[in-house]
C-alpha cells in the first residue's frame, strides 16, 4: 500500500486504514508583505525535525513530528511548499528522523509514536519510501520504553541507517541495527551515569566510520564522544568539560575532514570544540551568543560547514562561516519572528543555495526563508503566526 499526496486527495479513505492522508489550508505572510518569510501549517503542535527531498525533484522537504501523526511539507520551485501532508502513524508522533533504512537509495521515514488511547505505549514506526513522495504500509515495532533523544546514521557500513535512541528512565543509549525491512535490533546499550541527550553521530576520528557523541543533564556540564567500532558498538564514552549545554551540533567547522562540536550554552555562550587529529579538542569561545536557533549547513556554498546563531540583542540571525584557519566570518540577518530553539537547513526551492526552517514550538507551525548563499536570508524576520 501506499500513500499517494496528489492524485488522493478528493478520495475518501475508510476508517480503519491505517493512513490517511489530509490536506490542510496553509496561512501564508501578513497580507501586503513582498517577503518570502511565511507561517506554514505544519498539524496540531507540529514541529519540524528533518529537512530532506523526499520526492527527488532536488527539492527538500520539511518533515514534522504533530500530534495527529507526521507531516510532510513538499519544497516547491517558488520558495512555497505544498499543504501538509498527514500520514496516520497510529499515534502522536515525538521524534522524526530521515535515512536509508532498507538500503535502497531512497529516504525512508522512522518516528517514535506515543499510541493513540485506549492503546497504551510506544512504537518505533518505520515509512519505507518510493522516492516519489509517497510510503508503503507502515512497519511497526514495540518499544518497551519511552524514548528521548533519536539520531539515525549507518553505524554498521552496510548501506542501511540505523538508529540511536535515548531510555531517559533508565539513563542508556541504545543502538538498534536496521535488518532492511523496517525493522531494527539491539547492538549496543550504555548506560550512562548523568543522563544523556542530543545524541549526535558523525566521524569525529576521521576512520571513516560514524562516533556517537552526546551532552549530559545532570551533575557538571559536559558532552562525551564514544569511538565507534564499526559494527553498531562504540568504546567507552571520553567526556569533555563544557559550559551548561542548551543545545549541541556537530559539523566540519574548519575543513580538516574531523567533525567538530559545538555548543550553546545557557549563559549565552557558544563554544566550538575543533577536534584534533590525536582526539582532544581545542575550545573556541564565543561570548555574547543568545540561546535561540542553532543550526549547521553550508550556507555560503564554500564547503566548509557553518553555524547559525542568534543575532541578540539586534533580534535577527548572525551566520558564523567557518574558515579553516578556525575563525568565522559574520553575516548579519534583521529581524526575529516568534520561533523556537532549533534551526533546520536545506535547498526548499532548488536554486543550490541552503535556506532556512524554523519551527515554532506550541503553534503547529514553521517559518521559511530563502537563503542568498552568502549566509543572510531574504526579508523581513517580522511574521504574524
Amino acid at each position: 500500500m501506499q500513500v499517494v499526496r496528489r492524485s488522493l486527495r478528493h478520495s475518501a479513505f475508510p476508517v480503519l486504514m491505517i493512513l490517511a492522508v489530509a490536506f490542510i489550508g496553509m496561512p501564508v505572510a501578513a497580507a501586503g508583505s513582498l517577503f518570502p518569510w511565511q507561517g506554514i501549517d505544519a498539524g496540531p503542535g507540529g514541529y519540524a525535525q528533518v529537512v530532506r527531498d523526499l520526492d527527488g525533484d532536488g527539492r527538500a522537504d520539511i518533515v514534522a513530528a504533530a500530534q495527529d501523526g507526521v507531516s510532510i511539507l513538499f519544497g516547491q520551485s517558488d520558495g512555497d511548499t505544498s499543504a501538509r501532508v498527514r500520514i496516520d502513524v497510529g499515534g502522536s508522533s515525538e521524534w522524526v528522523v530521515v535515512g536509508d533504512f532498507n538500503g535502497d537509495g531512497v529516504p525512508d521515514i522512522a518516528a517514535t509514536v506515543r499510541l493513540a488511547y485506549p492503546a497504551f505505549g510506544w512504537d518505533l514506526v518505520v515509512l519505507i519510501g518510493t522516492g516519489d513522495g509517497t510510503f508503503q504500509f507502515p512497519v511497526k515495532s514495540s518499544l518497551s520504553f519511552q524514548p528521548g533523544d533519536v539520531a539515525a546514521g549507518d553505524l554498521n557500513g552496510d548501506g542501511r541507517t540505523d538508529l540511536i535512541a535515548i531510555d531517559r528512565s533508565s539513563s542508556t543509549i541504545y543502538s538498534y541495527l536496521s535488518d532492511g525491512l523496517g525493522a531494527f535490533r539491539v547492538a549496543y546499550g550504555q548506560q550512562i551515569a548523568d543522563i544523556p541527550r542530543h545524541p549526535i553521530v558523525a566521524d569525529f576520528s576521521g576512520d571513516g566510520r560514524l562516533d556517537l557523541a552526546f551532552a549530559t543533564e545532570y551533575g557538571s556540564p559536559r558532552f562525551a564522544v564514544a569511538t565507534g567500532n564499526g559494527d553498531g558498538t562504540f568504546g567507552d564514552p571520553v567526556y569533555q568539560d563544557a559550559e551548561a549545554i542548551y543545545r549541541l551540533r556537530s559539523g566540519d567547522f574548519d575543513g580538516d575532514g574531523l567533525a567538530d562540536v559545538a555548543t550553546l550554552g545557557n549563559s549565552s555562550m557558544l563554544t566550538v570544540y575543533y577536534r584534533n587529529s590525536d582526539g582532544t579538542f581545542s575550545p573556541s569561545v564565543m561570548p555574547g551568543i543568545d540561546p535561540g536557533p542553532f543550526s549547521v549547513a553550508d550556507y555560503n556554498g564554500d564547503g566548509i560547514v557553518d553555524l547559525l546563531v542568534s543575532d541578540a540583542p539586534y533580534g535577527g540571525f548572525l551566520a558564523l562561516l567557518g574558515r579553516t584557519d578556525r575563525t568565522f566570518d559574520q553575516k548579519s540577518s534583521n529581524g526575529s519572528p516568534q520561533i523556537g530553539p532549533d534551526g533546520l537547513s536545506g535547498d526548499v526551492n532548488g536554486d543550490g543555495r541552503q535556506d532556512l526552517v524554523l519551527p515554532t514550538y506550541g503553534y503547529g507551525t514553521v517559518t521559511l526563508a530563502m537563503g542568498r548563499g552568502d549566509g543572510t536570508f531574504e526579508g523581513p524576520l517580522f511574521l504574524s503566526v
